[in-house]
C-alpha cells in the first residue's frame, strides 16, 4: 500500500496480536499474563499514535495562500519534478511486494518447523517469524521513511517475541526495557522524518538521491 495510514494501522494491529500472544504464553500466575498484555497493548498504542501524529504532520498538503516566496519555489520545483515521473501505479510496481508477500507466507509456514521445541510448533513461532519476515519486507520495498520506520518497529517487536519464545526464564524487566526500547525508536523516527521533512519538504527517501549538489 503506497499511504502511510494503513502502516499505522496495521502496526497496531500487530501490536495487538502480539499482547495477545503474550498473554497466552504459559506463565507462572494468570496476573503475569495480563500485566504483559495490558503493557503491549498501551506501548502499541503510544507507537501507533507517535506515527500517525507525524504522519499528518509532516504529510500535510501545500496551502498556496500560506506560502513565502520560497515555498511557492519548492512548490513549483516539485512540480516540475513531478511531471517528469512516470506514471503511477504501474503493474510492474505490485510484482516486488507480491513476491515478496508470498515468500513471507510461505517461510511463515516451513520455518517455525525447522525450529520447533520439544511441544511441537507453538502459535509465539510463528508470531515471530511473521513480524521479522513481515518487516524485513517492509524495508525492502518502502521508499517513504514513515513506513521504513513502522519496518523497523516490526523488527523490534519480531525480536521480542523470538526472546519470549526462545529464553529459558523469561524477564519481565527484558521485556519491560524491550517496550521502552521501541517507544525510543518511534521517538527518533519522528525526529528523522522531521529532518527529511524540514529539508526536502517530503518523506520520500528516493528525494535524498535525487538532490542536485
Amino acid at each position: 500500500v503506497r499511504d502511510w495510514r494503513p502502516t499505522v494501522a496495521w502496526l497496531l494491529l500487530a501490536f495487538a496480536g502480539a499482547a495477545g500472544v503474550l498473554q497466552q504464553q504459559p506463565w507462572a500466575a494468570p496476573e503475569v499474563g495480563n500485566l504483559l498484555f495490558a503493557a503491549e497493548a498501551l506501548t502499541g498504542l503510544i507507537v501507533a499514535g507517535m506515527l500517525l501524529i507525524t504522519g499528518l504532520t509532516f504529510s500535510r498538503d501545500y496551502n498556496v495562500e500560506d506560502l513565502d516566496e520560497f515555498g511557492l519555489m519548492e512548490l513549483r520545483r516539485a512540480a516540475r519534478r513531478a511531471a517528469h515521473l512516470d506514471v503511477p501505479h504501474r503493474a510492474n510496481d505490485y510484482v516486488l511486494p507480491g513476491v515478496g508477500l508470498l515468500v513471507v507466507l510461505g517461510g511463515v509456514a516451513l520455518l517455525p518447523r525447522l525450529y520447533a521445541g520439544p511441544n511441537g510448533v507453538e502459535l509465539v513461532d510463528y508470531t515471530w517469524t511473521l513480524l521479522l519476515l513481515g518487516g524485513v519486507l517492509q524495508l525492502v520495498i518502502s521508499q517513504n521513511l514513515l513506513k521504513i520506520g513502522g519496518g523497523l518497529l516490526l523488527l523490534a517487536l519480531g525480536l521480542q517475541m523470538l526472546y519470549v519464545a526462545r529464553s529459558a526464564a523469561v524477564g519481565l524487566v527484558v521485556l519491560a526495557l524491550l517496550d521502552v526500547a521501541m517507544l525510543v525508536l518511534a521517538l527518533t523516527i519522528a525526529f528523522l522524518c522531521g529532518l527529511l521533512y524540514g529539508r526536502l519538504r517530503t518523506l520520500d527517501v528516493g528525494e535524498v538521491y535525487r538532490q542536485g549538489p
